[in-house]
């Protein structure tokens, strides 16, 4: 099970991505740069730490800042292309909402799904 994730962004996207880790009981661990130290995203991860000055290129940008991972080993999440998420077929539906179905997918380590999409006749 995923246990913690780093957000190497900022702004509201970062904040919803750590109420979703909370949701998941999953720890977020930000960062960030002198322009966003008092930054709700900041404030609202269970960790954040500095890493440079406000120029992006000196801080998010620099991936010597963000990634230490001497001695660890490094493994990005899975991607599972084929799913269906509230899916109509035949007079029933899939098993899996989007809410249950995101949530299996993250426990197993899948970090992005692509829904399987039914087209409309004629288009």
């Amino acid at each position: 099970m995923i246990k913690k994730i780093l957000i190497a962004n900022r702004g509201e996207i970062a904040v919803r991505v750590i109420r979703s880790c909370r949701e998941l009981g999953i720890k977020s661990v930000a960062v960030f740069s002198d322009a966003d130290r008092t930054a709700m995203h900041v404030r609202y991860a269970s960790e954040a730490y500095h890493i440079g000055p406000s120029p992006s290129s000196e801080s998010y940008l620099n991936a010597d800042k963000i990634i230490d991972a001497k001695g660890k080993y490094v493994i990005p999440g899975g991607i599972d292309v084929h799913t269906h998420l509230d899916m109509p077929f035949g007079g029933t539906t899939s098993v899996d909402n989007f809410e249950t179905g995101t949530r299996a997918a993250a426990f197993g380590g899948t970090t992005s799904i692509i829904d399987f999409a039914i087209q409309a006749k004629g288009t």
